[in-house]
């Protein structure tokens, strides 16, 4: 099977001089900055597409520079149309933060459907001293009419610091060689929607702060520095508040950049 070309690509470059697109081919956007959160520029990512589709390859790419910071999040969710064939509708998002810079990165949540077929791959390089916070949800599947398979979906994280893996994270119903893809998803989320939020170059929350809510949230402690919140709720908009809220208490505590 030959390589599959890029059905978008979107490059986001951060500078002390604000955030812009610096190459984009396909569906997504950056918009012009819109406020601020939690301290830093604020800027969507649009999609003017209607979603994913089987065997589409859609990649984002974003730098902060040296003593930049911006916070980005989504327009609306991201929706993975359902299909028949065993072709899968990939995302990959690059994500290089310089010394000195902060990202806060904030998607809006993946919904799928019935017969969704997804596979999701992040690569963070966060240098010393640099601060990223990154978050991803699943949301709950949704029924159709047409489909009544139970979703494929993938989702994986690399960290890195410097160049040097610290970090490999994965959730996955597919090829589990234990459950079929409805029970690995029913095992991995409880039967609602599941998010993990990476935070890199700040201090973890106390399991009691992370642990507000109706929702299961588990911390795994930092490894090389990397920190993972887990969040199982019934709904995503949960999850997402908790991962604000979360946002805004850590990036309080980093110190100002110069």
């Amino acid at each position: 099977m030959g390589v599959i070309a890029p059905s978008s690509r979107l490059e986001i470059e951060v500078g002390r001089a604000g955030a812009a697109a610096v190459h984009r081919t396909g569906q997504f956007r950056l918009s012009r900055r819109c406020g601020t959160m939690h301290g830093l520029p604020l800027h969507l990512i649009t999609e003017v597409g209607p979603g994913l589709f089987p065997g589409e390859l859609h990649e984002i790419a974003i730098r902060v520079r040296r003593s930049a910071g911006v916070a980005i999040t989504g327009q609306s969710a991201v929706k993975i149309h359902a299909g028949t064939a065993n072709a899968v509708a990939r995302l990959r998002v690059e994500i290089e933060v310089e010394a000195g810079a902060t990202l806060l990165y904030l998607p809006e949540p993946v919904v799928g459907y019935s017969g969704s077929r997804f596979d999701s791959a992040t690569a963070i390089d966060v240098e010393e001293g640099g601060t990223a916070i990154l978050g991803e949800i699943i949301g709950h599947p949704a029924p159709t009419q047409h489909f009544d398979a139970p979703p494929l979906l993938a989702a994986t994280a690399a960290v890195s610091s410097g160049g040097e893996l610290v970090l490999a994270d994965r959730f996955s119903s597919l090829g589990d060689p234990i459950s079929g893809p409805a029970e690995a998803w029913l095992r991995a989320t409880g039967g609602g929607c599941i998010g993990s939020l990476y935070l890199c170059g700040v201090e973890p929350p106390s399991l009691e702060t992370a642990a507000s809510g109706p929702a299961e949230v588990l911390l795994a402690r930092p490894v090389g520095g990397v920190s993972v919140v887990r969040v199982r709720a019934a709904a995503a908009d949960r999850i997402q508040a908790i991962f604000q809220g979360l946002a805004g208490e850590l990036l309080g505590a980093v110190p100002a950049r110069h």
